[in-house]
């Protein structure tokens, strides 16, 4: 469970598009910092926590920038 959802090819191949046509000026995230196994992670909430008791986001800010560069490059 995470916050945005994760977006499925379409919509990754819309973006990958406009980052190539230079229609996105800003790369940004919502990293969430925090590890899964945390207070505010899900596993430490139980399998049945609620969206409202975890963390937003996703953790591995560390691969998004390499990822970015080896496909914008």
């Amino acid at each position: 469970m995470c916050s945005p959802p994760l977006r499925d090819n379409a919509d990754q191949t819309a973006l990958w598009n406009a980052m190539a046509q230079g229609l996105v000026e800003i790369y940004s995230s919502d990293h969430s910092p925090c590890r899964l196994n945390s207070p505010g992670g899900k596993p430490h909430r139980g399998a049945d926590a609620s969206f409202d008791q975890i963390v937003n986001g996703l953790p591995g800010l560390e691969l998004r920038l390499p990822l970015l560069l080896a496909k914008a490059f």
